[in-house]
Formats: structure tokens, C-alpha cells, sequence
């Protein structure tokens, strides 16, 4: 099912300030049940939502670590989908 129009309750939590993230992640690997663990626990559940007005496109990318040092390691080289606005 695509669910591409829709404005996630997880991505909204992050967006409107609910909850937080750091920065930068060691592992790649989503802490969702931790993130949102206090806003669970305070009752407070937020709807999708739709854009009036949106397009986007479907891109492939390669994750790769972003770190500000000169060595070279391997990638786990997930393959990530992503939306990107037009």
C-alpha cells in the first residue's frame, strides 16, 4: 500500500518537537519505542496527516557513516528509500 501522501504520527512527533533525537547515530537502527516512549506513556497519540498540496518523487540511496575523521570503513551500505519533495 503506498503511503506516500500521508504525513506519518512518528515523523509529526519528531517535526512538531514531541520527542527528540540525537544528531548522530552510531547504529543504524531506529530507537522508536525509546523516543516515544514519554509520549506514550502521557496518552497523547498523533493522527496522520495529509498536505493540502504536495508532489514528491521515489529515490534510492546508500547510507554511509558521517564521520569528521579521514578513515575509510566499511558501509553497512543499507539501501534506504526516501521521498523527496519537488
Amino acid at each position: 500500500m503506498e503511503t506516500a501522501p500521508l504525513l506519518h504520527n512518528y515523523a509529526l512527533a519528531y517535526a512538531f518537537g514531541f520527542v527528540a533525537s540525537p544528531y548522530f547515530h552510531e547504529r543504524q537502527a531506529p530507537l522508536y519505542d525509546h523516543h516515544l516512549q514519554p509520549l506514550n506513556e502521557s496518552g497523547v497519540y498523533l493522527y496522520p496527516a495529509i498536505a493540502k498540496q504536495t508532489t514528491y518523487r521515489l529515490m534510492q540511496y546508500n547510507t554511509t557513516t558521517e564521520l569528521f575523521s579521514m578513515q575509510r570503513e566499511q558501509s553497512l551500505g543499507f539501501p534506504n528509500w526516501g521521498l523527496s519533495n519537488v
